[in-house]
């Protein structure tokens, strides 16, 4: 029987306490872990300790290659840790009103994401952009803070430069965590053959995950900020030392969930000869999507309706869904779902709306006018919705 583990959560198990489960099952392995793989439950909110960095490397389901990774540097064990754990809690804020809300499940230590992960999806997307892109950033930040006897501070930049100022102090060798997420991302790839594992379709889904991995690691390159600070009598700055420093890891969140919101539907291109197979658009007409952008095989499953399969929680199961959006103003496109009518008597008949909307317990009356569709919510405010594009 075949692991159920995904790629994904080779990399995502590592953002939360581990502990020791027998019960995944490997190929051609039992249930007590001595032959099959053995997978990570999740048991409170800390991160791997210095002390049992070493023993994790081994103890942790990880491919051949990532145990070598670990096995090198375990101290690199626990920056990666922290920052599977940084990727989870941005995930969850930048999906925080959304159908899709990047819950976890930790009494599942098979498949921490849920069926989200089984669909090559926008949403299995942006989890592996982030989850590559808070892996190059926690390492990054490691290798300045001494905590990696690999890398420190990024010295190769050190010519005097126009306008009174110089590189110089501690700048963040943002290049080391780059290669090292690369290297950590593309291990867990090292041990999927096509179509095993629960996610994988072929060489089509291995092609995405390294390409909106590369994107994820991309958006926290390109936020690096220049610090400078003066030097000189009486403060008159006659020489700026200036070094490169990581941003918020919010804004590279930021970044990633817009690309998820206009993520490229794309298709595996063979072609002739010994050249490599590569992902197209599925429609031929459109631009291939760029090294930034996120892409994805298959249309995402709708999150509104129950179902364990996909998600922990449906999306009318949250709790206090409506706070981010009671009052007058647009609502947001991520909290669009397919059908809404309203059963109301005389102008307000049922009907069908052209649009995608919300489904708000809320709302009290609603009515298509010209512009678009009026809604009075439950605070008696009301809000004109535009109309939205399906998505």
């Amino acid at each position: 029987m075949h692991c159920k583990i995904t790629a994904a959560n080779k990399i995502l198990y590592l953002g939360l306490e581990p502990r020791l489960s027998g019960s995944v099952q490997g190929a051609g392995g039992g249930t007590d872990g001595s032959d099959g793989q053995q997978g990570l439950g999740l048991a409170g909110a800390g991160v791997i300790g210095p002390a049992s960095a070493e023993k994790n490397c081994k103890s942790v389901y990880l491919s051949v290659k990532q145990q070598q990774i670990c096995s090198r540097s375990p101290p690199v064990l626990q920056a990666v840790s922290a920052g599977t754990r940084l990727a989870i809690e941005e995930c969850q804020h930048q999906f925080r009103s959304a159908r899709w809300n990047c819950s976890v499940s930790p009494d599942n230590p098979d498949n921490i994401f849920g069926g989200v992960m089984l669909v090559n999806s926008r949403e299995a997307a942006f989890v592996y952009a982030i989850s590559a892109a808070g892996i190059a950033y926690s390492v990054t930040r490691a290798c300045s803070r001494g905590e990696l006897t690999d890398c420190s501070c990024d010295n190769r930049i050190r010519t005097r430069r126009p306008n009174n100022w110089q590189w110089g102090g501690c700048s963040e060798d943002i290049h080391f965590g780059d290669k090292f997420s690369r290297e950590w991302t593309d291990g867990a790839e090292e041990s999927v053959k096509e179509g095993i594992l629960h996610g994988v379709k072929g060489l089509a889904g291995q092609l995405m995950r390294k390409h909106d991995s590369e994107a994820g690691r991309r958006a926290v390159r390109s936020k690096m900020k220049r610090i400078c600070k003066c030097h000189g009598m009486s403060g008159s700055c006659s020489v700026r030392v200036c070094w490169r420093r990581l941003p918020a890891f919010r804004e590279a969140g930021t970044d990633l969930a817009a690309l998820h919101d206009g993520a490229a539907l794309v298709r595996l291109a063979q072609r002739g000869g010994r050249k490599p197979a590569r992902l197209r658009p599925a429609q031929p007409d459109l631009k291939r999507p760029n090294k930034t952008d996120l892409v994805y095989l298959e249309d995402s499953p709708d999150y509104c309706e129950r179902n364990i399969t996909y998600a922990r929680y449906s999306w009318n199961e949250r709790k206090n869904l409506q706070s981010n959006i009671t009052g007058s103003g647009w609502l947001p496109i991520v909290m669009l779902r397919s059908w809404l009518s309203n059963k109301g008597k005389g102008r307000h008949r049922e009907m069908q709306l052209p649009i995608r909307l919300v489904l708000s317990r809320e709302v009290r009356t609603m009515q298509t006018e010209a512009r678009g569709t009026h809604l009075q919510l439950e605070n008696n405010r009301e809000t004109l919705v535009r109309r939205l594009h399906a998505i």
